[in-house]
């Protein structure tokens, strides 16, 4: 009942949504929606979009897994230099704090997610939200900014 309540609600709110099953829902229609779209006209990936630094910092494992995955679909796809430029530094941020103690299908996600932000010229966002990790008092989280 949840999950379907949760469809009705507009992607913003989905997004968010305090079940985690919800919002890997709201992140699997993102990512298809992004997957085939040419552009950011579609309000789910503008949503999306603007909440990036807010769901790659999910709570739930399997949840924060999916968001990097879309994320990964969205900056292949849709993301441009303008986007990287205006919330850059916040995913790779807030990549750096939630994702860095995850697992390796984790790691390997925020890897590639930095990988598109520096070809899409935000090599200094991914630089400096990656430094903010270096000081990180868990050495796990140093050690994997390293390796990123």
């Amino acid at each position: 009942k949840v999950l379907e309540q949760a469809k009705k609600l507009p992607f913003s709110e989905r997004l968010v949504f305090t079940n985690w099953k919800a919002r890997v829902s709201a992140y699997e229609d993102v990512s298809k929606i992004a997957a085939s779209a040419y552009d950011a006209s579609n309000p789910a990936l503008k949503d999306f979009g603007s909440l990036a630094h807010k769901v790659v910092a999910d709570s739930n494992a399997n949840a924060q897994l999916k968001a990097l995955e879309t994320l990964n679909v969205f900056l292949q796809r849709i993301a441009d230099e303008e986007y990287v430029a205006k919330y850059g530094e916040a995913i790779v941020s807030a990549m750096a704090a939630k994702c860095l103690t995850g697992r390796p299908p984790t790691l390997q996600q925020v890897t590639e997610c930095c990988i598109q932000i520096v070809e899409l010229e935000g090599s200094e966002a991914v630089v400096t939200g990656l430094l903010k990790a270096f000081s990180n008092k868990t050495p796990k989280v140093v050690v994997a900014a390293l390796d990123t």
